[in-house]
C-alpha cells in the first residue's frame, strides 16, 4: 500500500488564496469575510487535500495565513 503525500489543509488554503489575484488583493486589504470565504472554497480544499474538512478548520487556516501576510 503506497502512501501518497497529500498537502495539509493550511497549505491548500494558502495556495487557493494566493493563486486567485482578486481574492488575494481583497485579502491583503482585509476586505474578506473569512467564514464566507471558507464556505466558498471548502469543496476545492477537500478535493486538493484529498480529505474532508470543516468550515471552522478552514477559517483557522485562513486566519493563520492572514497573520503571515500582515507580518510580511
Amino acid at each position: 500500500m503506497a502512501l501518497r503525500n497529500k498537502p495539509s489543509i493550511p497549505t491548500v488554503v494558502a495556495s487557493i488564496i494566493t493563486h486567485n489575484p482578486a481574492v488575494y488583493e481583497c485579502f491583503k486589504q482585509k476586505l474578506i469575510n473569512y467564514h464566507a470565504l471558507a464556505g466558498i472554497i471548502k469543496a476545492e480544499v477537500e478535493e486538493m487535500a484529498g480529505k474532508p474538512t470543516t468550515i471552522n478548520t478552514i477559517v483557522v487556516a485562513i486566519t493563520r495565513f492572514s497573520n503571515t501576510i500582515t507580518k510580511a
